[in-house]
């Protein structure tokens, strides 16, 4: 049986990149979510925000794993790394986007809906550099 894709939202809002993002990609495979979390020792109560993805953003698979994403015109970026860019936020409870269902472990310590428009920097983790060189 072949393994589906994680979900992954997109967006396609067209608002400007009042807002920086940054946070380390995670993918909670439980809750089927990629996240962003402030810093790389976040815990389970600490803040964490749902990473929506400019168009066109597709999963990226390891040796059957997920990996990460692939954001066209750029590397694709690993799990662990740290995500720079601008964009906006959306607070589920007060939004006027239609925003989706996620389960309540995506939205964790205040956490908010970050729409990535653009991203300036990425910083593969410490694992990452070894695994990749």
């Amino acid at each position: 049986m072949a393994e589906s894709d994680p979900a992954l939202l997109v967006h396609d809002v067209r608002r400007g990149d009042d807002a920086q993002i940054d946070g380390y990609l995670r993918h909670l495979a439980d809750a089927d979510c990629f996240v962003l979390e402030p810093d790389a020792t976040t815990g389970p109560d600490g803040m964490r925000n749902v990473a929506v993805w400019p168009p066109d953003t597709k999963v990226w698979r390891d040796g059957g794993q997920v990996a990460g994403v692939y954001v066209p015109d750029r590397e694709p970026i690993a799990i662990g790394s740290r995500v720079v860019g601008g964009g906006g936020y959306a607070n589920p409870s007060t939004s006027d986007l239609d925003l989706p269902d996620v389960s309540p472990d995506c939205l964790t310590g205040g956490g908010e809906f970050a729409m990535l428009h653009t991203i300036t920097s990425v910083t593969r983790s410490i694992s990452e550099r070894f695994r990749w060189g």
